[in-house]
């Protein structure tokens, strides 16, 4: 084959046919990066497409992973870094497809990626590279060299797309090569583009140009009104339209008719012999089948597209699915607009499940503007408010999360057995918020009433009374009620075993959920046995979410922070912080999650800067980002407290902690782990500071908690009694003979040799004998 530029050339591909194969490298491009390899030399040499015309991107040679000490965010990063010393060890680059950064010999990350294929978009749309200096837009180059008729396609949405890929910031690119694809494709379906603010103008431009027959209808409808009496006119497109619909109704159940026949002519024994056909290999040549059928019927195909892409995600397979809303909703213009509604809605819907928390926000947003100016049935406009709900949650709004789940069940909705089942998962996704908000007794009371009623509605086994029983041990793992959490996992995957099978994706999550409560049993090697486990069958199914994945390692890396082994677990918090930048972009809620823990880890290993710089991107990320997010912000504060006692500021540590402790007891229940270790860690602070009375009297408030969460030889509890212990010396209060011997042998049989907890211990002043020189 050839390189993608000759290609191109060679055939006089045409524009739309040169964005198609841009889209395949994007995807390719983007698939590295989920797996945390940067390629680094994105250029026409390494992009060859094959005689078939499909596209291969070659050559990893100078092809990095994501390193650890790399923060994709930055364009200055420690000269220190590990990465850094082997990115640039040979300086390898190709001038003309190279980063900025690159040039500068920083590190480099997936921004550099998108840099160089915003040159190459502009080599294969102009057939040159951009200049040094000036940025000169792909159509300015096309007009100077008299291709005027090109240069007017290019000219605003295209200009726009590459102008943000070639930003020199990297912050200002796309924040990963799944947005650039995404506005890509909304420029071929001639629908606005993220990177370029349109007038209303330059939108009607668009529909007129996507929807020309839909426009030209509209004015031939304009002009017959005019011509005929209103009442003769209204009457003629009544009975039009009645009749458009019968046949409409009618050839749409013959074709989807005989496409079913066709599709489950692969369950005779004649055509499979003897194999077993599942539901997956139905939907998987479904789905090949239907994008070369029913070409000349849009509607149709719609309809079929929008229920394989339900069946997909009812199967946990979210990345199949997503394609096919995609395609279902870009043919979905012919439907009525309560399907048109109802599949954008799922769509955002299935977003949001994926973890790209500010896309999901901003369709839903969209939408329910949509919604108020139209008159779909109140069912669809309770469940966007209720999926509104669900992304907020995501994004960590709790307050507004419940807020729109109780105006879903506001809704007033037909007295129907479909409704009453619709009302009850409203009130599953308000007790997730009420949970979320540290109502833990109402959450669950909520919860065991909607299991009930699924159970009644719905029947055992079925799959939304599996998800609120999943959800209902959540809230048990939560209040700290971990045998009744355990039992309840266990029956759910029992079931969910019996339905899927031992292959599918939602296992993988079930199984996350019962490493979660091993781990707080403290029960670790149980914990570290099951999360490898749900690992390794991530890694061997990769049609997981890879969310799922990043989480998963995330949740590893702080099994081995609570174990005290803390050299396996820094690498794992930033292999998941990668992942998810990689994912869902630096500034996803997501992210900020994985770094306060890293920042938490790496004041306990005493590596301060380190430590700082990462708070220093939380407080910036959540300042512009997320600045109401007052419980994430407080959980920076309280480590930000924490490096100040590790540089002996104490005072700024004990009103840095001080301000933390009044958002967080102000959102958690007093049984939470949150408010445990907040307590927990104002406590060490004020003994930092030489104030063991201010310990003992937050130590006197965590008590009730940690005896009805933790079992008396749990880590955590025996970690509370040194605490205890230490501050009892402190106030120089006699200790219980033996109790140092007994804490040390329980502790050492159950954490890391090198656990923090066993250090400090042994390094309590001794207890004065009486009587003693």
């Amino acid at each position: 084959g050839d390189d993608i530029a000759s290609h191109c050339d060679r055939v006089g591909a045409d524009l739309e046919r040169r964005l198609d194969l841009f889209i395949e490298v994007c995807r390719a491009v983007q698939f590295a990066h989920s797996s945390l390899v940067v390629h680094r030399d994105i250029k026409p040499d390494n992009v060859m497409v094959d005689r078939a015309g499909t596209v291969r991107l070659l050559d990893f040679g100078i092809a990095t992973l994501l390193d650890a000490d790399t923060d994709p965010g930055s364009a200055a990063a420690s000269t220190a870094s590990r990465s850094e010393t082997r990115t640039l060890r040979s300086a390898m680059l190709s001038p003309a497809y190279a980063s900025p950064e690159q040039h500068r010999r920083q590190p480099v990350t997936t921004a550099s990626d998108i840099y160089s294929l915003g040159v190459l978009l502009y080599r294969l749309l102009t057939g040159d590279v951009p200049s040094p200096g000036a940025f000169v837009p792909p159509s300015a180059a096309l007009a100077a060299a008299s291709d005027t008729r090109v240069a007017r396609r290019l000219r605003g949405d295209l200009d726009a797309i590459v102008l943000r890929a070639l930003r020199d910031d990297p912050e200002e690119r796309y924040p990963t090569v799944n947005a650039m694809i995404q506005d890509l494709r909304r420029y071929l379906k001639q629908r606005p583009i993220e990177a370029r603010r349109s007038s209303w103008r330059h939108h009607l431009r668009l529909f007129f140009r996507r929807s020309r027959a839909l426009a030209l209808s509209l004015i031939a409808i304009v002009v017959m009104v005019l011509g005929f009496s209103l009442g003769m006119a209204g009457l003629a497109i009544k009975l039009d339209a009645e009749r458009a619909r019968a046949l409409e109704a009618a050839e749409t159940t013959e074709r989807v008719a005989e496409f079913m026949v066709e599709l489950f002519a692969a369950a005779d024994p004649e055509q499979h012999l003897g194999a077993t056909i599942t539901a997956r290999e139905l939907l998987d040549r479904g789905q090949a089948r239907i994008r070369d059928q029913l070409v000349e019927q849009p509607a149709v195909k719609a309809r079929l597209l929008h229920r394989m892409a339900q069946a997909y995600r009812h199967l946990g397979l979210n990345d199949q699915a997503e394609p096919l809303y995609v395609d279902a909703q870009d043919l979905a213009a012919a439907l009525p607009e309560p399907v048109r509604l109802r599949i954008e809605l799922e769509r955002a819907d299935l977003v949001r499940e994926i973890g790209r928390t500010q896309e999901a926000t901003e369709r839903m947003q969209t939408l329910l503007g949509l919604l108020e100016h139209s008159t779909v049935e109140p069912e669809l406009r309770a469940k966007a408010y209720n999926d509104y709900g669900l992304a907020l949650a995501l994004a960590e709004r709790y307050e507004e999360a419940e807020h729109w789940a109780r105006k879903a069940l506001d809704v007033a909705l037909p007295a129907t057995a479909a409704s009453e089942i619709s009302r009850t998962r409203f009130r599953h996704n308000l007790a997730l918020a009420l949970s979320r908000l540290g109502r833990l007794d109402e959450s669950i009371a909520l919860f065991q009433a909607v299991v009930e009623q699924k159970r009644a509605q719905l029947g055992q086994g079925h799959p939304s009374l599996l998800l609120s029983m999943e959800s209902l041990a959540g809230q048990y793992r939560r209040a700290g009620q971990l045998d009744q959490a355990a039992a309840q996992l266990e029956r759910v995957r029992q079931q969910r075993l019996e339905l899927y099978g031992p292959d599918s994706p939602v296992l993988a999550a079930l199984d996350n959920e019962l490493a979660n409560v091993h781990h707080d049993a403290g029960r670790y090697l149980d914990a570290e046995r099951a999360y490898l486990s749900a690992l390794e069958f991530c890694r061997n199914n990769p049609q997981v979410d890879p969310m799922l994945y990043a989480f998963l390692v995330n949740n590893l890396a702080s099994l081995y922070e609570d174990f005290g082994d803390l050299e396996r677990a820094e690498p794992l918090f930033r292999e998941s912080l990668q992942m998810r930048i990689a994912l869902n972009g630096e500034f996803d809620i997501s992210v900020v999650r994985v770094r306060i823990n890293l920042a938490r880890l790496l004041i306990a290993a005493a590596d301060l800067h380190a430590a700082e710089s990462e708070l220093d991107r939380v407080e910036r990320i959540l300042v512009e980002h997320h600045p109401d997010n007052r419980v994430r912000a407080a959980l920076a504060l309280r480590q930000r407290a924490l490096l100040a006692s590790a540089r002996g500021d104490h005072p700024q540590a004990r009103a840095s902690i001080q301000g933390a402790l009044s958002v967080i007891e102000a959102s958690a229940a007093e049984s939470s782990l949150m408010l445990i270790d907040s307590r927990l860690d104002a406590a060490r602070i004020a003994l930092a500071a030489a104030d063991a009375a201010g310990a003992q009297a937050l130590l006197e408030r965590v008590k009730p908690a940690m005896a009805g969460r933790f079992a008396a030889d749990h880590p955590r509890h025996l970690a509370f009694r040194v605490l205890q212990l230490q501050a009892s010396i402190a106030e120089g209060m006699s200790e219980r003979p033996g109790e140092r011997a007994e804490l040390e042998q329980a502790l050492v049989a159950r954490l890391h040799p090198d656990a923090a907890v066993i250090q400090r211990l042994r390094m309590l002043p001794a207890e004065r004998v009486p009587g003693g020189g």
